[in-house]
């Protein structure tokens, strides 16, 4: 169980620190803060991989600031004393993409990943929202410069860089583009599928499915080949884990 042991210590240090964010009103802050460079959404998935994945784990240990996605996470968060809302990458692109009064300052964003259709989409909807997607790049990560890709940010002037790419490569991206862009102010979160479902290519689950904490049961019947180890083969045990490490004393 010393995979327990670790993320229990992982659990009680984001619990004790200040890096939660624990509503969308904290995460909206954040984007506007200088001191917050990279901001990373947790699921159980991601637990799962900060387990068993080390160059995953090395890449979540650089993030300045954390939010609760899933109930899981929320259950183990509170079991430590911490309540928080739940705050997701989906609800950020959504929010994005249709409120011009949400993150006023944030007006300048790239995209990294997603589809080109996604990213027409997106395009469009920013600019309805009075904002403006400045750099995109598609395609295979294999295939990215990341280097070149951190200069376009800087070149252009984002503020906010979204990684649409799927754990464990999204975070491992997102903490390799932030190192580079440590003196340009801007922040850099990992989003997964977020931009598919805010501009419609991927269907999000009901409201009343999130509310209930199914919205896994929703994606596994939408994908249920891709979803099923993910849920059913790694995240049972991952739930087993999470909650021991949370029911050990530190």
């Amino acid at each position: 169980m010393s995979r327990s042991r670790d993320l229990g210590r992982f659990l009680r240090r984001l619990a004790r620190g200040r890096g939660l964010l624990r509503s969308m009103d904290a995460l909206e802050l954040a984007l506007g803060s200088s001191s917050v460079r990279r901001i990373q959404t947790l699921n159980l998935h991601h637990l799962d991989l900060y387990e068993r994945d080390e160059a995953f784990r090395d890449a979540i240990a650089t993030a300045g600031a954390f939010t609760a996605d899933g109930w899981p996470v929320q259950l183990a968060l509170r079991r430590l004393g911490v309540p928080s809302a739940r705050v997701t990458g989906r609800e950020l692109c959504d929010r994005l993409a249709k409120d011009s009064a949400f993150a006023p300052t944030t007006t300048r964003v790239a995209l990294f990943g997603a589809t080109e259709e996604a990213g027409d989409r997106f395009d469009d909807l920013l600019a309805s929202a009075g904002r403006k997607l400045v750099v995109r790049e598609h395609g295979l990560v294999a295939d990215w410069r990341i280097d070149d890709l951190a200069q376009a940010v800087r070149s252009t002037d984002a503020n906010l860089v979204l990684v649409a790419v799927s754990p464990p490569s999204g975070e491992v991206v997102a903490a390799r583009i932030a190192a580079l862009l440590e003196t340009h102010s801007c922040v850099v979160v990992g989003v997964g599928g977020a931009v598919d479902m805010a501009v419609g290519i991927r269907k999000a689950a009901p409201g009343v499915v999130s509310k209930g904490g199914l919205e896994w049961l929703w994606r596994l019947g939408q994908e249920p080949r891709r979803m099923a180890s993910r849920y059913l083969r790694d995240g049972l045990p991952a739930f087993v884990r999470l909650y021991i490490a949370t029911t050990r004393p530190s």
